[in-house]
């Protein structure tokens, strides 16, 4: 795989884990609301 994205991979995960945690909880307050 080649890295498209600018910053290292550990950085990269790090952004990726937060998106899916606020999708995740975007998620769970509308179905909440």
């Amino acid at each position: 795989m080649s890295n498209i994205y600018p910053f290292p991979q550990g950085e990269q995960r790090q952004a990726v884990k937060k998106s899916i945690k606020t999708t995740n909880r975007k998620k769970k307050l509308s179905k909440a609301g």
